[in-house]
């Protein structure tokens, strides 16, 4: 740890230490918890980096250590709600531990179920005290070690003094092994799924700010058993825990939360859906994502219907419901996620999406239960040989399996009547297998296994089994797989060969084989296998060999499944992506930051806009290479902090007459080379600063002039600076006025100062958008040409306007195509141009405005509804291929 991030921690522990104190304090007020029954505490969000972190008293539980999952066996729920509905329901099926302060708050709590007709028989109060009713986020949570002991691994909530301590008086009451992780976290911010796979957002990293974020998830692996711990950015106004935007239901499933596309939500939801279905399950194939419709409720920190954060607790689910024929539309997609558990709707009792049922119910795990953990097989075509099914099967410390158990128990009709065949140890630890027979193609395989232990505990899974099962289909794969997201290599520099190729492919029976096809000016070169990467379905790869400025590569991707015929797919579907190679003067993105927010934005509007540019993961040998660089850092604590050297190489660029884009958080006024750094760029180094909130408002008389747009990246001690004559500040924060952006026109050369993540803006309505600002930027730093501005949608029977702005006096064609006839990746623009195929919607001259106002018509017709129309600017007057300099183009999509 340097001096200053010491420095830093120490200034945070001396706030903490008041924070705690102010906690003890308020968990002695009487009226405090009343207050908080109503609703989340005040002082999470501003709190949550500053919390008390007790030293660790113990070593880490003895691994591998299993983190248990919320679908695994409870003896019982925990809650602090005072919702006598969901107390009621819960009664009927486990037992209910309800923490009290002292016997004043139990006969309260007597008295309130009573009144109600709550049967006490099933009702445990246990005599902890605590400071608020969220027992989802500072209770305890559950974890067994290699020695097949139950323990309590804890992290510090931060929501009060006693809040804290729970977790250590719950296991002291009960026995449990304690062990305290020393990390900051809560427990509506993660799902693990038993399989060493957990799921958060971003904001583990910002309560952990001290730390980096590999120092986080090392923690994670070592007390909580997490191998796999999968992050996810949400809106920055919420508390972002996990459980308001998705729900794992099993080990494959995950509902996510779906936002109408009109809600500034939207984004998020998108973000959270594409960030699964990225990823590879434990069981080796993608999630199957089942999205869960957020209805509008009212405004404000409710807003939303609070289905999605419900709870699992053995054989039932837990959904709040509100009394509105909304409510029959999130149980039936329960329903669909759970198949065969019960679905119960429990009154919401004025809560919403952020702050729910979840939120204040824990599971007490069952601290004598046989742990069962299947691996099931996927679908296939084999129907001459077996099936092999494994299992984890730990029955309780002391205790063994039954002989004859544990047991596959088997239908080819989806129900009764099932066959049984007795599971045999495999060898490996606790691992049991049994191969189910061969079956005639068209045949769909239900299963479930059982265990059962000397003591009498019987365990199944699925735990609702035979109501609900795993099932797998035998029949032949007819479908190709699927590529998308393809992050091309648009230009590549001579002096950085080779470049590399990275895109996403998943298939519905196995993962595919992926090569790209390339050649350089025309001759063939022998074709690239792509590496997928690990437990996810992005593949990766470089091209080989050497080329040389002026060189011209052309490559497509082609993925091969592995059916017994078979099925290929092709990107682009016709044509090849277009990367000439170029030299001096290109673009360079310098993008070293931990967390990439901004690379990839930059790197795909350069190369919608035909920029030649560089992409570097490391700080670049050749600094004479390139005349305008974007230079990314990252946020706090993800960002690299530039050492004396690469400062310099900074300002040497500068006195070159170079432009440079900079971002970085803690550059300006916190870093060692800000005093290096703030001359050349005109900074005024104001404050190590806050969390940027209320959004980023445009100033006038500035190139953001009109700009509103909201921040969504991680966000920590972002710098606030100002500006020394004759620069001007660009962006400032909207909640504190506080200046983040600074540009300067320093005549032999152009800087622009980001204290923000250019790539984590929200994007709004054009011209609120991170491409506009990047457009702007370019401008700015005279990278640019002509642009396209258009409605990111249209409905069938209206006329889309169409903007471009341009230099005056330049000659453009602005072209349309639908997608069948578009030789195009989405989202990169067009990679080939050919007159058949394109037609020309206007061409002229850029007049003395610099801008260009036209209409798209779209036909009248509903069965347009999904379609694409895609839009292509170029300067000149000529569109052969080769002719052309190509800008951005947009995406209509017809709703």
């Amino acid at each position: 740890m340097t001096p200053s991030a010491l420095e830093r921690f120490g200034l945070v522990a001396l706030f903490s230490f008041l924070l705690a104190f102010a906690g003890v304090a308020e968990a002695q007020t009487p009226s405090l918890r009343a207050k908080q029954q109503r609703g989340k505490p005040v002082f999470e969000k501003s709190r949550r980096r500053l919390t008390p972190r007790p030293p660790a008293s113990r070593a880490a539980p003895p691994g591998p250590v299993h983190s248990v999952a919320e679908w695994e066996e409870s003896e019982g729920v925990m809650t602090l709600w005072w919702n006598w509905d969901l107390v009621d329901e819960l009664q009927q099926r486990v037992h209910v531990y309800i923490p009290v302060d002292d016997q004043s708050e139990k006969d309260s709590w007597t008295s309130y179920l009573g009144n109600h007709g709550v049967p006490m028989a099933n009702v445990e109060f246990l005599t902890i005290p605590t400071d608020t009713i969220y027992t989802r986020d500072f209770g305890p949570w559950f974890i067994w070690d290699a020695n097949d002991d139950l323990g309590i691994v804890n992290y510090t909530c931060g929501y009060g003094y006693w809040d804290d301590l729970f977790p250590q008086h719950f296991a002291a009451r009960f026995g449990i092994d304690f062990y305290e992780s020393g990390i900051n976290h809560v427990g509506g911010n993660w799902y693990p799924n038993a399989w060493q796979t957990a799921f958060s957002t971003t904001l583990v990293y910002t309560q952990n700010g001290d730390q980096t974020m590999a120092e986080t998830d090392a923690a994670m692996r070592d007390y909580y058993g997490i191998e796999r711990y999968n992050t996810v950015v949400v809106a920055p106004w919420t508390i972002e825990h996990h459980d308001c935007w998705g729900k794992p239901a099993d080990p494959e499933t995950m509902l996510v939360a779906e936002f109408a596309e009109d809600s500034e939500y939207y984004p998020y939801g998108e973000l959270v859906n594409d960030h699964y279905e990225a990823l590879e399950s434990p069981w080796g194939r993608p999630y199957e994502i089942i999205r869960m419709p957020m209805f509008k409720m009212s405004s404000g920190w409710l807003e939303f219907r609070p289905y999605l954060n419900a709870l699992i607790s053995n054989e039932a689910v837990y959904v709040a419901i509100t009394g509105h024929p909304d409510d029959q539309i999130a149980l039936a997609v329960f329903q669909q996620a759970y198949p065969g558990y019960e679905i119960v709707g429990v009154d919401h009792g004025g809560t919403g999406f952020n702050d729910a049922l979840h939120c204040r119910t824990r599971n007490f795990h069952r601290r004598d239960a046989i742990r069962l953990h299947p691996t099931p097989p996927g679908d296939t075509e084999d129907s001459l040989a077996g099936y092999p099914v494994t299992a984890e099967v730990i029955p309780p410390k002391g205790w063994a399996l039954q002989s004859g158990y544990p047991r596959l128990r088997w239908s080819t009709t989806g129900g009764a009547p099932f066959s049984d065949l007795v599971m045999a140890a495999t060898g490996a630890p606790d691992e049991y297998g049994a191969t189910l027979p061969a079956q005639p193609q068209g045949t769909e395989v239900s299963f479930y296994v059982e265990a059962l232990d000397d003591g009498g505990r019987r365990a199944l899974y699925p735990m609702v089994a035979p109501d609900g099962l795993m099932s797998f289909e035998v029949r032949a794969d007819l479908e190709a797989p699927v590529l998308s997201r393809l992050i091309p290599t648009r230009s590549a520099s001579a002096g950085q060969w080779p470049p590399a190729i990275r895109t996403l492919c998943k298939d519905d029976m196995a993962a595919p084989q992926l090569r790209v096809e390339w050649a350089v000016n025309g001759v063939p070169r022998r074709p690239i296998d792509l590496s997928r990467e690990e437990l996810c379905y992005w593949y990766e790869g470089e091209l080989t060999g050497a080329a040389s400025a002026g060189d011209l590569v052309t490559y497509r991707l082609v993925a091969t499944d592995g059916a017994a015929v078979p099925n290929e797919a092709v990107l682009p579907r016709r044509g090849e992506v277009y990367c000439p190679v170029v030299g001096p003067g290109s673009v360079a993105v310098v993008d070293l930051s931990q967390r990439p927010f901004s690379g990839p934005v930059v790197m795909e509007t350069l190369g919608s806009l035909g920029i030649p540019c560089t992409r570097y993961t490391s700080w670049p040998a050749d600094w004479g290479e390139h005349e305008v660089w974007f230079i990314l850092l990252g946020v706090y604590a993800d960002n690299h902090i530039l050492t004396a050297s690469q400062a310099n190489d900074v300002v040497a660029a500068l006195q070159a007459g170079d432009r440079i884009y900079l971002e970085g958080s803690d550059t300006w006024c916190y870093d060692d080379q800000k005093d290096v750094l703030c001359p050349w760029f005109k900074v005024d180094p104001i404050s190590d600063g806050e969390d940027l909130e209320g959004g980023l408002d445009g100033q006038a008389s500035t190139m953001a002039a009109g700009l509103h747009l909201e921040y969504a990246g991680t966000n920590a001690y972002m710098d606030e600076i100002g500006a020394l004559a004759p620069a001007e500040v660009v962006f400032r924060s909207g909640s504190d006025d506080a200046p983040r952006v600074v540009a300067h026109d320093g005549s032999s050369y152009r800087t622009i100062a980001s204290s923000f993540a250019l790539g984590a803006l929200l994007e709004g309505a054009w011209p609120e958008t991170g491409k506009e600002v990047l457009l702007r930027y370019i401008d700015f730093l005279g990278v640019g040409g002509v642009h396209l501005k258009a409605l990111a949608s249209a409905r069938p029977g209206t006329d889309v306007p169409i903007r471009l702005e341009g230099t005056p006096g330049h000659e453009y064609v602005l072209l349309e195509a639908w997608a069948e006839d578009y030789l195009q990746v989405p989202g990169y623009g067009v990679l080939r141009l050919a007159k058949s195929e394109m037609s020309i919607l206007r061409r002229g001259t850029i007049p003395p405005s610099g801008a260009v106002l036209t209409l798209l018509p779209v036909p009248a017709d509903p069965a347009l509804v999904g379609s694409e129309i895609h839009v292509q600017a170029v300067v000149g007057a000529s569109i052969a291929p080769g002719q052309a300099a190509l800008t951005n183009r947009d995406i209509l999509t017809i709703r």
